[in-house]
């Protein structure tokens, strides 16, 4: 975070945008209201990572960016922060997906190996016939 009052001005900024006063944000957080006051009062509080991590799972159309570097705008629409967040059944699905991709590569990797190994044992099985022509044709 690189200036404590810029941040204290962007939390005021967004509670106002959310149309509340520091107390119903607090409440909404829950936490106390103290720690949002010293906050933005710049009482020398810095938010805690738990204070962070709420107000953007409480408000998810919160810019978490734009709350900690001031960049970027203020509140994410939330059809644009559900394509950033994979919900959990997704995240499953897709680990479901790589887990069944790895038992296939495996399954894949093990018939190379048996192919490798019935082919070099067809090519000694060559090499003996060839041989074997070779010593019958110098027969006649």
């Amino acid at each position: 975070m690189a200036n404590q009052n810029e941040f204290a001005e962007r939390l005021k900024n967004l509670i106002e945008r959310l149309n509340l006063n520091k107390n119903s944000f607090s409440v909404k957080l829950e936490v106390s209201p103290t720690i949002i006051h010293n906050i933005i009062d710049g009482r020398g509080s810095k938010p805690s990572f738990e204070v962070l991590h709420k107000i953007i799972t409480t408000f998810k159309n919160v810019n978490a960016y734009w709350l900690l570097m001031g960049e970027g705008e203020m509140l994410i629409e939330s059809n644009e922060k559900e394509k950033l967040v994979l919900s959990k059944s997704e995240l499953d699905s897709k680990n479901e997906k790589i887990v069944l991709y790895e038992e296939i590569l495996k399954a894949k990797e093990e018939t190379i190996l048996s192919q490798k190994s019935e082919n070099a044992l067809l090519k000694k099985e060559i090499q003996r016939l060839e041989e074997q022509s070779n010593s019958s044709n110098s027969l006649f």
